[in-house]
C-alpha cells in the first residue's frame, strides 16, 4: 500500500517536471529543487528519486553547483521511429476484421513507409487507469495514438507524461489537442438520400444501453440527429421506429419485429454496417424484398462487400482515416502546438438496397377507405345543405 502510495506520487512529480523540460530549451536550467518541491507538493526524497529518473533518462543533466539543465535528447526525439497506438478502455474491438483492427494495421503500414515503426497495446475497459502510467513508463513512450479513450484521466495522464499524442474517437469531452473524430454529418448523409427518394417512414437502430456507457458522445449525436432532421421535415416518429441494436440474433429479430409488426411501419430503416448482415437477413426471412420492399442504408462501408444486393452505406475510409491521422501526428511530433479537431471524411455509397417507397397494398386499402369515408361525408355534407334554406326560413318566422 505505502509503495503504491509512494509510486503515484513519483510518477505526478515525473510528469510536473516533465511539463517543465518541456516548456524549455535545450540547455536552460530547471528551477530550484526547493521551488520544484512546493509546485509538487511532495518532500525532497520523492523530487530528488523523479529527478534521477529523468536523468538516467537521458532528459536531464546535472551540473556542479550550477543546477539541472535540459538535455538535447527531446529534440533528437522528435523524430524517433517508435510510434505506440494505445487501444483504450479497450472491449474486444482490435479482434481480426473488426473496423478498428483494420485502421490500426493501415496506420502501422503507413508507419513504416515513413520510416518509423509502430507498436500495439491494450488496455482493458475494466482495469485502473494507472495503467497507462506504468505503460508509458515500462515502453518509454514519446509519441502515441489513443484509440477510445473512455475519460479525460486517461489523456491528462499521457499529457503529464509529456507524450506526444493524437486521439482517434474520443469518448472524454471535452478534449484538447490533435483529434480525429467521427463526422456529425453521417446520419444527415443517411436521411438526405432517404427524404431524396420520398422517404417519410424511416426507422433507426440506435445503441444499446450498455454501448451508450461506454461510447456515450457518438451514439447520442447521431440519435439526435435522427430525431431533429425527422422533426424539420414535418415527420412524425412513432416509439416503435427507434430500435437499440444487440449483437444477440433473436433479440434483435425481436425488436425488428417490434419495428415492422405494426399498421404503419417504416419504409426504409437506417442501419449500424455491423448490424447490416443480420438485418438483410431478418427481411429476407419475412420475404420483403430490400431495395423493393424496403431500402436499407448503412455507415462505415466495412464488411459488407458479400451482401446482395449491394448496400447503399456510407463510406468512411480507413486509408484516408490513416493518413489524416498520421499528418496529425507528424505535426505534433515536430513541435507544433496543434489545437485541431479532424473530422473523418464522408461519402456516400449508392448500391441498390435504396429506393422510392413502394405503395403497399396496406397502404392502398387504407387510402380507398379513407377515399370512401370523405366521399360519405360530403354527400351528406350536401344533403344537410339542401336543407339549410328551409330550415333558415322557419328560424325567421
Amino acid at each position: 500500500m505505502i509503495k503504491g502510495i509512494r509510486d503515484t506520487k513519483r510518477r505526478r512529480v515525473s510528469g510536473v517536471i516533465r511539463q517543465q523540460i518541456m516548456a524549455l530549451r535545450s540547455g536552460e536550467a530547471l528551477p530550484p529543487l526547493r521551488t520544484m518541491m512546493l509546485q509538487t507538493g511532495c518532500g525532497r526524497v520523492v523530487t530528488e528519486r523523479a529527478i534521477s529518473e529523468l536523468e538516467n533518462d537521458g532528459w536531464l543533466e546535472r551540473r556542479a553547483r550550477q543546477g539541472i539543465f535540459r538535455t538535447d535528447k527531446l529534440d533528437n526525439s522528435v523524430n524517433s521511429t517508435i510510434i505506440d497506438i494505445i487501444a483504450c478502455s479497450e472491449i474486444g474491438y482490435l479482434r481480426p476484421g473488426e473496423f478498428l483492427a483494420d485502421l490500426a494495421q493501415k496506420l502501422l503500414h503507413k508507419f513504416t513507409q515513413c520510416g518509423c515503426s509502430g507498436r500495439t497495446h491494450r488496455v482493458k475497459l475494466n482495469e485502473p487507469v494507472e495503467d497507462y502510467a506504468k505503460l508509458i513508463e515500462k515502453y518509454k513512450i514519446h509519441n502515441a495514438i489513443l484509440i477510445k479513450p473512455h475519460n479525460d484521466v486517461i489523456i491528462k495522464i499521457f499529457d503529464n507524461a509529456c507524450v506526444r499524442r493524437v486521439v482517434l474517437f474520443p469518448n472524454a469531452q471535452p478534449l484538447n489537442g490533435a483529434v480525429l473524430e467521427d463526422s456529425p454529418e453521417t446520419v444527415p448523409m443517411q436521411m438526405e438520400h432517404l427524404f431524396a427518394l420520398g422517404h417519410r417512414r424511416i426507422g433507426f437502430i440506435s445503441a444499446d444501453a450498455h454501448e451508450e456507457e461506454i461510447h456515450p458522445p457518438i451514439f447520442q449525436r447521431r440519435r439526435e440527429a435522427y430525431y431533429r432532421m425527422m422533426a424539420e421535415r414535418g415527420c412524425r416518429v412513432r416509439p416503435e421506429w427507434v430500435i437499440n441494436l444487440s449483437y444477440d440474433e433473436k433479440e434483435l429479430c425481436r425488436r425488428l419485429d417490434g419495428m415492422f409488426n405494426i399498421s404503419e411501419p417504416p419504409t426504409a430503416i437506417a442501419v449500424p454496417d455491423v448490424m447490416m448482415g443480420a438485418v438483410y437477413q431478418y427481411f429476407n426471412r419475412r420475404n420483403m424484398r430490400i431495395g423493393k420492399d424496403i431500402s436499407i442504408i448503412g455507415f462505415e462501408n466495412y464488411g459488407i462487400d458479400k451482401l446482395r444486393p449491394e448496400p447503399t452505406t456510407i463510406v468512411n475510409s480507413t486509408e484516408i482515416m490513416a493518413e489524416e491521422t498520421w499528418q496529425l501526428l507528424h505535426r505534433v511530433m515536430s513541435g507544433e502546438s496543434v489545437e485541431q479537431t479532424v473530422y473523418v471524411p464522408l461519402s456516400l455509397h449508392l448500391g441498390q438496397s435504396t429506393a422510392s417507397p413502394k405503395r403497399n397494398s396496406q397502404e392502398t386499402g387504407l387510402s380507398m377507405i379513407n377515399n370512401k369515408g370523405r366521399k360519405d361525408q360530403k354527400v351528406k355534407q350536401a344533403e344537410n345543405f339542401r336543407h339549410e334554406p328551409e330550415l333558415y326560413t322557419i328560424n325567421n318566422k
